[in-house]
């Protein structure tokens, strides 16, 4: 009886060690002090003259997951033309390191499309943070 009961739990400490290291696939992110600033990661979008456009179709995709950013907020309404790329709330849609969005939004009037190259950071990061990228879009 001994024996046996010993060799049960070999058996299992064997396999929950097994398993534990299949499980660690995500990489947990260090314990950090963050201020409790909300940051926002945005673009303008405007014509030749400078004056914005309320724009259609807006979209930013984060070209190492193939996936539409989300940002989880109300609609921002800051100024006419700005659209919200990423905030604090898409910190886990990102990487710590950095990953390439592309935005892209149709002209209201004309259906001209515009496209531009964004780098943002967010993961393991406090805050959502734009390493590269236009200020401004601008539509002929």
């Amino acid at each position: 009886m001994f024996r046996l009961s010993t060799l049960i739990l070999l058996v299992c400490l064997f396999v929950s060690c097994h398993k534990g290291g299949k499980e660690q696939q995500q990489p947990v992110c260090a314990v950090k002090a963050c201020t409790k600033i909300f940051v926002t990661v945005g673009v303008k979008f405007t014509n030749a003259q400078g004056d914005p456009i309320a724009v259609k179709n807006f979209s930013a995709i984060n070209q190492r997951t193939k996936s539409k950013l989300v940002v989880s907020s109300a609609t921002y309404d800051l100024m006419p033309g700005y659209f919200i790329i990423a905030n604090d709330n898409t910190l886990d849609q990102l990487s710590t390191a950095g990953d390439d969005v592309l935005v892209s939004a149709d002209h209201p009037v004309t259906g001209e499309v515009k496209a531009a190259m964004f780098k943002i950071s967010g993961g393991c990061n406090c805050h959502v943070e734009k390493l590269s990228g236009p200020e401004t879009i601008v539509f002929n």
